[in-house]
Order: C-alpha cells, then structure tokens, then sequence
C-alpha cells in the first residue's frame, strides 16, 4: 500500500509552509491507514478487498485534498471516503454475484454455524441492496462504526431526528429480510 502512495504526483500534496493545517497525504496514510483498514474489513469481510479499499481511499483523499476543511480532523473525512468506497465494492460484488466463504471457525463467527454466518451476510447485502446511499451511510456510521445518533447526524449533516426515524425503517426492513430468508440455523 506504501509503494502505491509514492508513486503518487507529489503535486498539491506537500505541506505548504504558509499552511501549518495542510495535511500531507503519506501523513495521513501513516496516521490513518490501520483504522482504516479495520473499517474496510468489518464492512467487507475480505482482507484483499479491504486493501484495496484502503489503496482507493487513500487516492480518492489525494484527489480531494484540496477539498479538505484544513483545521479539522482528517479521520471523519477519511472514513466518508472509506464508507463510500467500500459501498461501491459491496454493490460491484453483489451485481457480479460473488459469495464470500465465511470462516468455518465458530470461534471467528461469534459462535454461530456456518449456515448462521452465511445468513447473516446475506441478510446484511440484501439489506445494503434496498437501501438509498443515504440509509447506507447511516447503517454503516452507526452499526459497523459505532456512532451514536448525534454523530451520524453530524457526520452525515443531517438531523439527529431523521438519523432516527431512518434507523427505524432500518431496522424493520432487517427484521422482514431476516423473516423472509430461507436458510435455518444449523444445530
């Protein structure tokens, strides 16, 4: 993943003497790119495609830099690009069709069956595939990065209210997709 970086332009990157809040993006990548690979793996459940993630959002935030809010923090700007990527790989993956393998061992499954883990993803894609970008960034922000409601109403500027009501209509729509799912719960 470094090596991507360096082979970066170094234009509009470097810091600017003038600018003490200008982020260097290899800055960025050193400080960041732990947490966001660990976001990129919860939301994708694949070491490869988390890498790559992490590789995209790094160039994506490169493209953007200029668009940065210098003096903010750059990881809540940072996971918005890493949760849209990684969006954009669930919805490739699921238009192509392709299954991932969960583990077969109960103790990486929280103690469910293979047959529980593999419902569980597909409820969960099925899911993320009804939802608008919108109910997926909120379901993201608040189920896979822990957001309270006022932070995702923060992050997604949006009210606090709304981050609810949207989370309600979340949740319904998980309980018909798990009701309407085939598979049972091995013994």
């Amino acid at each position: 993943m470094a090596s991507t970086l360096r082979n970066l332009p170094a234009t509009g990157i470097q810091k600017d003497a003038s600018v003490d809040s200008r982020p260097d993006i290899e800055d960025l990548f050193t400080r960041y790119a732990g947490l966001i690979f660990n976001k990129c793996l919860r939301m994708l459940a694949d070491r490869q495609e988390a890498e790559d993630a992490v590789q995209e959002t790094f160039v994506q935030a490169h493209r953007a830099l200029d668009s940065f809010t210098y003096g903010e923090s750059a990881l809540p700007w940072l996971y918005t690009i890493a949760t849209n990527v990684c969006l954009k790989f669930l919805r490739t993956r699921r238009r192509k069709g392709v299954v991932l393998m969960p583990s077969y061992d109960r103790s990486a499954t929280g103690g469910r069956s293979l047959t529980g883990e593999v419902a569980t993803r597909q409820q969960l894609g099925s899911l993320v595939e009804k939802l608008d970008d919108r109910d997926q960034k909120i379901l993201v922000s608040h189920f896979v990065d822990g957001m309270n409601q006022s932070q995702v109403a923060e992050a997604l500027n949006i009210s606090r209210r709304t981050v609810v009501t949207r989370l309600q209509h979340i949740r319904q729509l998980g309980e018909t997709l798990k009701n309407d799912l085939p598979l049972k719960e091995e013994e």
